[in-house]
């Protein structure tokens, strides 16, 4: 490590341990370190003070990185490094952010990498560049340097150290910077600097394109666009006057969009950076090799199965003849799908996933592999087939088709970036695809390279292929991807095709379930994920559907029957054991058997990786039993299993306990502690808003006077502002009103606050209705409004997995016995209570079981009876 820079490797700073250096600069230096907090890699860049500088110079350095910082920190894209933590310690200014592996762009100027591999790291670059104007950031020093590939060919860009705030009222490609005092003229890159920057004009950020377009060129041609032998002031000169040096060495394509991208006046370039991204995706190189193969008229005969998979095969096939039965007497057959050929046509010959001819290896391994993951694919398999995707392309690298489908299957992930670097490779070696694999790779582009994903252009183009290739039962599935935003009709229609086209699809039967259960109609659902398990008996998913559709018809005797079932075929997995651990506390089993159930549960997932998943269940046993102690205790190690993004829930349950202790304070602190320690990417990345906790956060910690009225309103108010843009207002109303409020004047002020959308059901997703329920029922309750409480908290009190969430469900049958009280309903009444009191009857500390214990005596209920 230099002599100069200000750490060695092992010294700390704050909870940073060092491990190494990473770079440094004339100003900076940026070191590899553990936060031994979190347990995570990251990159700690400080400032390094130069005895020479004076302290209005320091001080002028130290504001601009805190400015990088803010503007990065607001940002959620996968080519932008994320920002972890900002703030300054002993007097020092630092950052700790994501550590971007690779090289930076500087190294691929000039050089022979394929124009397709370029034009795919341009195309990357714009789609994050075009995230920072949508959030309201220019960048301002767009160059090579700032440009990191890894070999994977994922892009980050770096260093928003200059970058500024934008005016948020007007369109995001025309949005203008005030003009900077003219000693800040010249902040950025002067090869790289727009000709209004150079000027001290305001700027927009279609400067950031002019930036952009010397990259692009300097990447294609090796050289920059404009005479830079003279020196810096000719250089900027020949900005300002000159027109770019022609180029040669690029596409017909690129040359036409660097050109607009470098025009002097922004209003000659494309309107945004999205605009000029979306030009990048059409391009295609016209002197790349396409090859077809003959169209699938007559299918290859199939390669035998690895003996590992003959088994399964032979209980596939066994299962034809039940399943006979169960088609004939469908209430809608699958003849009745919509999209049929005209008359005059001949019916499209029907090509299963399993028949699509196999991709050309060199690599039998690849080979082996890319098979049995087209077969978990059809299977409703997602994570084994993710698993021998990843086994083909690494047995052999060029296989585009392993790459594509390993993209395929990562994208039911939460994390897309893994998905978005195999698109990448796959988009690179598209050469070597047929027709039909590139309908299917340009079909996924919308979603997997843009930022948002465009859902809307990806099902148009998924159409038009199934439209092409119409015997295709895949891309009928992919019609109707994502799922959740599908409304139930839509997908039964959507599932008969599948199923008309294949019905040993196990997806499109788990689907089909999915969509009866939106409906009501659970018994029919029943029966599909009975066939969806008959056909693929491997099919996790659907086994955990037909779980849930126990827990949501309030079937605990149903749920012990499917988990048992599921536990025989999958011993190791452990979400059947939590699920049948459920079932058991449904029930009313003694405390014991479920903890043993819990216990089995437990050391599974834990094996698995699944930590905050093994604690949530630990959790809920303690809490739905009463052993407070043990479950705050529990809570307080989910804060060190060093997975921030996946720590909310559990937090939420600590906070939600502790307030129903009576315990203000601690809930406020623990849920400061958690804000103070959230991500940039998690707090931009609001999704599922019914049930996001952050709202609660907030109240919890104005509640316990660490926040004050107008803070709280004004975090609520622009948690309610990304949910609406996320997509999510139905659901905004509820996490950001409803879930928070504890009093009778916060219901009111909820009620106040109800819009029409969220307060009609059809709007909330099936698997939210009864939380949607619990919080509604809530609101009316604290309101005093009990005639409109009794329905929804009838029920939310309706179902069979109160193990995992006890504190909500057990507040939830206080509220429903109330009800019943007021109404004259004894022994109803009665009942609520006595579910309160087997669970909670000897905690002294909760409020709710107090309550509930001198409301059942005054009532003169029977005793209760314990577990």
């Amino acid at each position: 490590m230099a002599a100069s820079t200000r750490f060695s490797v092992g010294d700390t700073f704050g909870r940073y341990v060092v491990e190494s250096l990473l770079g440094e600069g004339g100003m900076g230096e940026v070191y590899r370190a553990l936060d031994t907090r979190l347990g995570r890699r990251v990159a700690l860049k400080f400032l390094r003070k130069d005895a020479e500088l004076s302290e209005d110079a320091w001080a002028l350095e130290s504001s601009r990185m805190l400015r990088e910082a803010r503007a990065a920190a607001g940002l959620s894209h996968a080519g932008i490094v994320a920002i972890f933590d900002v703030g300054e310690l002993d007097g020092t200014a630092f950052i700790t952010m994501e550590i971007a592996e690779g090289e930076p762009l500087r190294a691929l100027v000039g050089g022979d990498a394929p124009a397709a591999r370029k034009i795919q790291i341009l195309h990357d670059v714009a789609r994050a560049l075009a995230a920072a104007h949508q959030a309201g950031v220019v960048h301002r020093d767009v160059k090579p340097e700032n440009i990191v590939v890894s070999p994977a060919g994922a892009v980050k860009m770096l260093d928003f150290g200059i970058a500024r705030g934008l005016e948020r009222d007007t369109d995001p490609g025309a949005l203008t910077l005030e003009a900077e005092p003219a000693e800040s003229m010249f902040q950025g890159t002067p090869a790289y600097t727009a000709p209004e920057q150079l000027m001290g004009e305001s700027l927009d950020a279609r400067s950031d394109q002019f930036g952009f377009g010397v990259v692009a060129h300097e990447l294609f041609e090796g050289e920059l666009p404009f005479r830079s032998d003279k020196g810096p002031a000719a250089l900027i000169s020949s900005i300002l006057a000159d027109e770019p040096k022609p180029m040669t060495r690029a596409p017909e394509g690129v040359r036409d969009l660097v050109r607009r991208a470098l025009a002097k006046d922004p209003a000659d370039r494309f309107p945004s950076m999205a605009a000029l991204a979306d030009e990048l995706a059409l391009l295609s190189i016209e002197n790349e090799p396409a090859p077809e193969p003959p169209p699938p008229t007559n299918l290859p005969a199939r390669a035998p199965f690895p003996a590992a998979r003959a088994l399964v095969l032979v209980a596939v096939l066994a299962a034809l003849a039940a399943a006979a039965w169960f088609l004939f007497h469908r209430e809608k057959p699958v003849d009745g799908a919509p999209i049929a050929p005209a008359p005059s046509a001949a019916p499209p010959v029907k090509v299963a996933i399993t028949d699509l001819p196999l991709p050309t290896t060199d690599s039998p391994e690849a080979l082996v592999a890319y098979r049995e993951g087209v077969q978990a694919v059809r299977d409703a398999s997602w994570t084994t087939a993710r698993f021998a995707f990843e086994r083909a392309r690494k047995a052999d690298p060029s296989l585009a088709l392993a790459h594509l489908r390993y993209a395929m299957v990562a994208m039911d992930t939460e994390d897309l970036n893994a998905s978005r670097e195999a698109y990448r490779v796959a988009f690179l070696l598209r050469a070597s695809l047929t027709d039909r694999d590139r309908s299917l790779l340009d079909a996924l582009e919308p979603f997997l390279q843009r930022d948002p994903p465009d859902v809307a252009e990806m099902r148009r183009r998924f159409a038009d292929a199934s439209a092409r290739f119409p015997g295709d039962a895949e891309l009928v599935y992919w019609e109707f991807f994502p799922i959740p935003q599908r409304n139930p009709a839509e997908l039964l229609t959507f599932t008969e095709r599948c199923l008309a086209l294949d019905d040993r699809y196990a997806d499109c039967w788990q689907i089909q379930a999915r969509a009866l259960v939106a409906l009501g109609r659970h018994e029919e659902a029943r029966r599909a994920l009975d066939r969806c398990i008959e056909v693929a008996p491997t099919a996790g998913d659907c086994m955990f559907d037909r779980a849930a559709v126990e827990i949501m018809s309030n079937r605990c005797v149903g749920l012990e029957e499917v988990t048992r079932s599921w536990v025989a075929r999958e011993p190791d997995l452990g979400r059947a054991h939590s699920y049948l651990a459920c079932s058991l506390y449904g029930q009313g089993r003694e405390n014991a058997a479920v903890r043993a159930v819990v216990d089995t549960a437990t050391q599974k997932l834990r094996a698995s990786g699944f930590q905050v998943e093994a604690l949530t269940l630990d959790f809920g046993f303690a809490a739905g039993t009463g052993d407070f102690e043990s479950a705050l205790r529990i809570a307080r190690e989910t804060g060190v299993v060093g997975d921030i993004d996946h720590e909310a829930g559990p937090t939420a349950k600590h906070v939600f306990l502790l307030t129903e202790l009576g315990r203000t304070a601690d809930a406020g602190r623990v849920a400061q502690d958690f804000l103070a320690r959230q991500t940039a990417s998690l707090r931009s990345a609001t999704t599922d808003c019914i049930v996001d906790p952050e709202p609660s956060f907030y109240a919890a910690a104005h509640r316990a006077g660490l926040l004050s009225e107008a803070e709280r309103v004004a975090h609520r108010d622009g948690w309610i502002r990304r949910c609406v843009q996320g997509g999510d207002a139905a659901g905004a109303w509820y996490g950001a009103y409803a879930l928070p409020a504890t009093t009778p004047d916060e219901a009111r002020e909820a009620l106040a606050a109800m819009p029409p959308l969220p307060s009609r059901r059809d709007d909330i997703a099936y698997y939210r209705a009864r939380s949607a329920a619990a919080l509604r029922g809530k609101v009316h309750f604290l309101a005093g409004d009990m005639e409109a409480a009794l329905p929804d908290l009838v029920e939310a009190s309706s179902h069979c997995g109160m193990l995992l969430d006890p504190v909500h469900y057990l507040q939830t049958q206080h509220r429903l016995g109330i009800v019943r009280e007021t109404r004259g309903e004894k022994d109803l009444a009665c009942a609520a209570y006595r579910v309160v009191l087997s669970r909670w009857g000897a905690a002294k500390d909760s409020i709710t079981a107090r309550d509930v214990a001198r409301r059942a005596k005054a009532l003169g209920c029977e005793p209760r009876r314990e577990p």
